[in-house]
């Protein structure tokens, strides 16, 4: 019987293990593929490993509507940690089917194709984590795949410049989340956030308020927010381009996840006032996100810099610390990786057919690649909140928080910048439908694996937001599961 309860609380872990043990054989994977097929399977074998888990991940959801199942006190199956999961999954798969063309002709695609997935799944770890301890293996397994896919074009020097910035950033987010566990650690004698919880509500130590900012420091650096976002541009214009997809769209949400777990939920009893700590994080990352971004001549710069922005709408939820904010917050985090991700990978194919990222590739797209630019049209509008996508119902909810919780300057901030963006939103759809190329051209046959994934993002794009009233349910309903 215990044997048979157990076989039962570990299905839900059966994506992170199918995720495990496939990329750990892809080589051999792919060494059959070369002897059988006479070519390299690594990268079917990466979209049937990532398209496996997330299924199996749907096919468990059901089971966990309001009945979270704790595993070993380290562990946490519930609504958040399934949510997430498919918010990685997803993102992963648009990256790997946009990375089919892209990656075909590089000699180190099976290494490719083996970090992705692994990096996948130090994400998922994350949101399943609630002990400090595996919260930062699960993170270190997140990071490492992605310093190696940041350079895996050994011989660019714009790529490895990129990976050295963005490894040396990552190594100290990495040892200043390690000294805050250590820290509270030696305050509460224990790592699981839970127990940390109970401990802090009758005791208040010092070292615990410091232990807190240098969470926020380690996790701030993941997300890119303002002033630890120095690593994000360089980084994202150097990698990549599918990579910087995964690392705007993918691991920044990975950090919101463990900013939720750790200081939303397991360390609000310090009575510190974060909030208006968040109040002006998101006010400073969203305007120099914005500002930034309209300066910009190269679009995976100007993505890099969007990204930052699109940060500080989030933080307005965390701010706020209501349900309704965090609800919000959830709502664009779902639509920010499907939007991010999206974008990253119109940059790709317009990279691979033109050889270009700068802006001015962008005049007459419409004329050379029709369905790539109406998609990311219908991408922009999403980032810049316009109706009837799914940004702009998330980011209602946002401003209506803040209105609620009686934050009306940073409502007021978070429109206006939201206004602002619209400016180099516009500009690049301009190029794309007035302006007209210097250069004679013709159409271009678009890349098919970025087609197919633009066009899905853009169904999900409009769907989500047509049924916005459906996805806030949901999360009402991971709310209640916290």
């Amino acid at each position: 019987m215990q044997l048979e309860l157990l076989s039962l609380e570990l299905v839900p872990f059966l994506p992170i293990y199918t995720l495990a043990m496939f990329s750990i054989a892809t080589p051999a994977i792919n060494r059959i593929g070369i002897r059988i097929l006479k070519r390299e399977v690594s990268a079917g074998w990466c979209v049937f490993n990532l398209l496996f888990a997330f299924a199996m991940t749907i096919l468990v959801m059901p089971e966990y509507f309001g009945t979270p199942t704790l595993i070993g006190n380290v562990l946490k199956i519930d609504l958040f940690s399934l949510f997430f999961t498919l918010i990685f999954l997803l993102v992963a798969l648009f990256i790997s089917v946009a990375s089919l063309r892209y990656m075909h002709d590089n000699p180190n695609q099976e290494i490719y194709y083996t970090m992705l997935p692994l990096s996948t799944l130090g994400m998922i770890l994350v949101a399943f984590s609630v002990d400090l301890v595996i919260l930062y293996i699960a993170w270190e397994l997140m990071a490492i795949p992605t310093y190696v896919l940041v350079c895996i074009r050994k011989d660019d020097p714009l790529s490895n410049e990129a990976a050295m910035k963005y490894f040396i950033f990552g190594a100290i987010s990495s040892a200043i989340l390690m000294y805050a566990i250590s820290l509270i650690y030696g305050v509460a004698g224990t790592t699981r956030i839970l127990a940390i919880t109970e401990f802090l509500s009758t005791t208040v130590n010092p070292f615990a308020y410091i232990s807190l900012i240098m969470f926020v420091v380690g996790f701030g650096i993941k997300i890119a927010a303002v002033p630890f976002h120095i690593w994000a541009p360089d980084t994202y214009e150097g990698a990549p381009t599918p990579v910087s997809g995964l690392l705007a769209a993918g691991s920044k949400k990975a950090g919101f996840a463990a900013i939720i777990r750790v200081i939303i939920i397991g360390m609000p009893v310090l009575r510190v006032d974060w909030g208006f700590g968040f109040v002006i994080l998101a006010v400073v990352t969203m305007t120099y996100g914005n500002i930034a971004a309209l300066m910009q001549k190269s679009f995976t710069r100007l993505l890099a810099y969007s990204s930052i922005a699109q940060v500080g709408y989030i933080l307005i939820g965390f701010a706020t610390a209501t349900s309704l904010g965090i609800s919000g917050a959830l709502y664009h985090i779902l639509n920010h990786a499907i939007l991010k991700s999206a974008a990253f990978v119109a940059a790709t194919g317009v990279i691979m057919k033109l050889k270009s990222s700068e802006l001015e590739s962008f005049n007459g797209l419409s004329k050379q690649m029709p369905i790539t630019a109406f998609t990311l049209t219908i991408v922009l509008l999403g980032l810049a909140g316009i109706p009837p996508t799914n940004g702009f119902f998330s980011k209602l909810i946002l401003f209506t928080a803040a209105i609620d919780a009686g934050l009306i300057f940073l409502a007021v901030a978070g429109v206006l910048n939201s206004a602002f963006s619209l400016s180099y939103y516009a500009w690049i759809i301009k190029r794309m439908y007035i302006d007209e190329s210097k250069d004679e051209f013709s159409e271009i046959t678009e890349p098919l694996s970025c087609v197919f994934v633009l066009i899905t993002a853009s169904i999900l794009i409009v769907t989500i937001g047509l049924f916005s009233a459906t996805i806030l349910d949901f999360i009402a309903a991971i709310i209640q599961t916290l």
